[in-house]
């Protein structure tokens, strides 16, 4: 491979994950929306693999680009997002700082790094600005010798990163908080079940959704799924007792964004002739070549590495209800806390 670029941004985080009008969203939910938009269009083009996505990697990767853009790209850049260059401050910054907190250090991580070639001219205030939203730091890697700088970005991916497991569950083994009766529909009338699996403080949980009959294909309710969506979930489930059988399961993807970046309007930072990034640097000028993002999620009791799924069922005739997950299914890793704030979302062009 051969390493042409000056500029590198990466941003880790260990939890991973699917349009609405400007002032039916929080501030927070933006960003879960926008990686949901980049979701649905990953599917049409990979219909029958695994995808895995960090909707808040996304946002924040998208969001470190529009600090240091300008003209057209700012602006396609905004509309996509919608919030403007104060927003994205205000927003990943709280949400950041929310999402590793205390409680969370043992289930989440969020790191943001800068790669810069020797020598490379940064504009000062877009170096502040991105330390102080993302705390994100601007290190310098010697592109010239691509297996160098391949170790030491690996090696910065590998301090900064670790994989989820499932911690122990914050309500009993047999007791998961569902919606009762446990299904909705889409407007197109297929039904679908869903199901939250708190953390330990609830703070962080995995929703599941999958269709209810098994004749309905997964690809049927995924264009139906929202923040807005999820939100209503949250609202209508209650607890109730169930047994839960889930196979032990990992999923690793990878993932070139520019395709559906650009399928959802983001083109001019793609165009080595149409970027604007003067607010990065103005001794240079810089494209984006690629967005890459690598999830990986690992489901198992313990946290261990995923075995085989169960085989075989035993059903007590006097058993509590079961929610059983043997088929193509979604899953969410949601931060509860930043996705219930509401506020008031701008749009500045």
């Amino acid at each position: 491979m051969n390493w042409h670029f000056p500029f590198l941004i990466l941003t880790t985080v260990t939890l991973s994950s699917v349009y609405s009008q400007f002032n039916s969203l929080s501030l927070e939910e933006l960003g879960s929306d926008t990686g949901i938009q980049v979701f649905n269009q990953i599917i049409k083009s990979r219909p029958h693999e695994n995808i895995v996505v960090s909707p808040h990697g996304i946002a924040s990767i998208l969001g470190m680009l529009q600090l240091g853009a300008d003209g057209r790209t700012k602006k396609q850049l905004t509309t996509l997002m919608r919030y403007n260059v104060n927003g994205v401050g205000k927003v990943l910054k709280k949400v950041n700082k929310a999402i590793v907190s205390k409680k969370n250090k043992d289930i989440v991580t969020v790191a943001n790094a800068v790669f810069v070639k020797n020598g490379f001219k940064m504009e000062v205030p877009f170096a502040a600005r991105n330390k102080e939203v993302f705390q994100c730091e601007v290190q310098n890697v010697n592109f010239q010798d691509p297996v160098s700088a391949c170790d030491s970005i690996n090696l910065w991916v590998k301090n900064e990163t670790r994989v989820l497991g499932v911690p122990e569950l914050g309500l009993p083994r047999d007791m998961l908080r569902v919606q009762f009766p446990g299904s909705t529909s889409t407007p197109n009338g297929l039904w679908y079940n869903f199901i939250e699996l708190p953390y330990h403080g609830e703070s962080i949980s995995m929703l599941i959704a999958l269709p209810t009959e098994n004749s309905t294909p997964l690809s049927a309710i995924i264009p139906h799924i929202s923040t807005k969506t999820i939100d209503s979930w949250m609202n209508t489930m209650v607890p109730k007792r169930m047994q839960l059988v889930l196979p032990k399961f990992t999923a690793v993807a990878q993932t070139d964004l520019k395709e559906p970046l650009k399928a959802l309007g983001i083109t001019e930072m793609f165009e080595p002739l149409k970027a604007n990034f003067a607010k990065i640097t103005r001794s240079e000028s810089l494209h984006v070549s690629h967005i890459l993002q690598k999830a990986k999620i690992e489901v198992s009791e313990d946290g261990t590495k995923a075995s085989a799924a169960t085989t075989a069922i035993l059903i007590a005739r006097s058993s509590p209800p079961w929610f059983i997950v043997d088929r193509p299914f979604l899953f969410f890793i949601r931060h509860n806390p930043t996705a219930s704030q509401p506020q008031e979302p701008s749009l500045s062009l």
